[in-house]
């Protein structure tokens, strides 16, 4: 039986600062960021990813959290091995940082673990009704409001969007989502910020490639490599099969893999050379969000920066502070 109302903040703020945690491939290795979230007081490592939606965690946690399932579900990502089984279940609560949610939907995987040492992923598209910056060189995630629209009421509790179905991201009200679609409002502070593209959980930003091709790339934090398709990368520079490099998601390893030799990305007034880029086939991206994806932009290329993002209004800034002592 679903909850009588979507997943709500019970909690008196509606703000808070989080430190990452990390995930590692060996001591002297990050793998990953994560975050520390509780699902009925269980708690579980999940990994920072702008390249997944909602919350998915694997059936171990949902177990031990006495998760209640109410709908079978199948599940993908990166990888050649197709869907994999799962369910939909409910949360009585959730708690990140200090913030606490009540009544909030999650999708399980049907597996002991979802990646490597991963409890889970955590979308960042769930925050879509707060303002939402990830601190990389600080190694936080604050979360604030967002600016009200003209006419929108202040001060409203956002919730927890772990539902596309559950509004339109207003993050105002029943009657605010039952209004319809909004044009993308900038407010007078964010007037610097990157206009992206917003595709379900997706951010889609146009990218240059060696100063010169223009073309579109996945913000995925969840991916700690930048990569770009052979196609593209053969428009620019020379792309070689490589057989040792492995790259794997929720749908296993990618079967054909490539490395392309240094390409340069422009983006959101940035720009880094990039050695030896991972390359695969995008083409069953490009189709499932209907636009023609080149690649996506990862970890290693985000963990420099400060990125804020309004996921409502589509909207991203990257700053980059050279006193922190990190190389861009």
């Amino acid at each position: 039986m679903e909850p009588h109302e979507p997943c709500h903040l019970v909690s008196t703020t509606a703000a808070t600062e989080i430190p990452f945690f990390q995930f590692m491939y060996d001591p002297n290795h990050i793998r990953a960021y994560g975050l520390e979230v509780k699902f009925n007081n269980t708690s579980a490592r999940l990994e920072v990813d702008t390249g997944a939606g909602g919350l998915l965690i694997s059936r171990s946690v949902a177990e031990r959290a006495g998760l209640k399932p109410f709908s079978q579900a199948e599940m993908s990502g990166i990888g050649d091995q197709g869907y994999k089984p799962g369910y939909t279940a409910f949360a009585d609560s959730i708690r990140i940082g200090n913030l606490d949610f009540k009544d909030c939907t999650v999708r399980v995987l049907d597996s002991r673990s979802v990646l490597e040492d991963t409890d889970g992923l955590i979308g960042m598209d769930v925050f879509s009704r707060f303002l939402v910056t990830l601190d990389y060189p600080m190694r936080k995630m604050l979360l604030g409001p967002l600016p009200p629209r003209p006419g929108e009421a202040i001060g409203v509790a956002p919730g927890l969007n772990t539902n596309d179905a559950e509004s339109d991201d207003s993050g105002t009200s029943s009657e605010a989502a039952a209004n319809g679609p909004h044009d993308r409002y900038v407010a007078p502070e964010m007037k610097d910020y990157t206009h992206v593209y917003r595709v379900g959980h997706d951010l889609i930003l146009p990218a240059a490639l060696n100063g010169a091709k223009l073309k579109l790339f996945i913000l995925d934090t969840g991916a700690w490599a930048t990569s770009i398709s052979p196609q593209a990368a053969r428009e620019v520079t020379k792309a070689h099969a490589d057989h040792e490099m492995e790259i794997k998601g929720i749908s296993g390893k990618v079967g054909k893999v490539f490395t392309a030799d240094q390409i340069t990305f422009t983006f959101g007034h940035m720009s880094q050379k990039v050695y030896d880029v991972a390359s695969f086939d995008t083409s069953n991206i490009s189709k499932s969000v209907g636009m023609d994806i080149s690649g996506f932009l990862g970890a290693a290329t985000l963990k420099l920066l400060t990125i804020h993002i309004d996921y409502r209004d589509g909207l991203v800034k990257f700053d980059y502070d050279a006193n922190r002592g990190y190389k861009f």
